[in-house]
């Protein structure tokens, strides 16, 4: 089925890169994706039958951070954490952190309890969005960054 939508692709995007088509035409976002999107997952190789559509392989593929994931949203990519794909962003959230005190009261059972006598709430410090497939120790330096900018660290 793969190869089916290749084929169209490439005889749409022929049409309009054909010299009798409307130039405006080749200046659609939408075609532009589309062309973007084929170069990027199909290749023709001519044969004696002529030309042929195949998929290219995966060593062929772009790098994640190159690689379209979706034509409604080309800033989208393929993400993987812990065994869970996505197409799409990820998201980097930094939280306080509770002192030692606290920790070793849950470690010993006791209940925290956000109060005047009890450990302060946990509260989101910052968040950061960037594309899927930037890791969480590519985003520390920054994050601390932007923390010890608000002082925050």
């Amino acid at each position: 089925m793969a190869l089916v939508y290749g084929r169209d692709g490439f005889a749409l995007l022929e049409s309009v890169h054909a010299p009798d088509a409307q130039a405006w035409l080749r200046e659609l976002p939408a075609v532009q994706v589309l062309r973007a999107m084929w170069v990027q997952n199909y290749h023709r190789v001519v044969t004696e039958a002529g030309a042929e559509v195949k998929r290219r392989e995966s060593k062929d593929l772009p790098p994640g951070r190159l690689r379209l994931a979706s034509p409604y949203d080309t800033d989208a990519r393929y993400g993987l954490k812990q065994g869970s794909w996505w197409t799409g962003y990820k998201i980097h959230i930094s939280e306080s952190c509770d002192d030692a005190d606290d920790q070793g009261l849950a470690a010993a059972g006791q209940a925290l309890i956000p109060g005047a006598d009890g450990p302060q709430p946990r509260l989101i410090t910052g968040i950061a969005t960037t594309d899927a497939t930037v890791t969480d120790a590519e985003m520390t330096e920054p994050v601390h960054h932007v923390l010890a900018a608000r002082d925050l660290l």
